[in-house]
């Protein structure tokens, strides 16, 4: 499912900078395919549909966001769409450790850290166009 993240993120943004398509029009289809990614997810997880559709809406809204303000940003797309990935990566670890109990102080330090660096490391080594 990281694939199809990378992929979905990046396939739309570069959609979006070398072919001009509308950016609300990628913003739909993105938000539609990073709905059936999340959904999945939870779903592989086992989790009943009532106590995750709420989690899926929220994740699935912010990488919607996070989306936006990588197809504005002058990035390659391939940059886009790591970042894109490493951010709903992160943040879907953590909403599957919430669903499970799991989620400790040390393990939410240790995602956003490890999140935190290679976000960081993507944004610094990137070429800005």
């Amino acid at each position: 499912m990281t694939i199809a993240v990378f992929l979905l993120g990046s396939v739309l943004i570069g959609l979006h900078v070398l072919l001009d398509i509308y950016l609300g029009l990628a913003g739909l289809i993105f938000l539609m395919g990073i709905l059936a990614i999340n959904y999945k997810f939870f779903w592989i997880s086992r989790f009943s549909a009532v106590h995750s559709l709420f989690f899926v809406g929220v994740l699935s809204l912010v990488l919607l966001e996070l989306f936006l303000v990588f197809a504005v940003l002058p990035f390659h797309f391939m940059v886009s769409g790591a970042a894109l990935t490493v951010l709903w990566y992160t943040g879907a670890l953590l909403t599957r450790a919430h669903l499970l109990r799991l989620l400790t102080k040390s393990m939410v330090y240790r995602h956003l850290v490890l999140g935190g660096v290679l976000f960081l490391f993507l944004l610094l080594t990137a070429q800005w166009m």
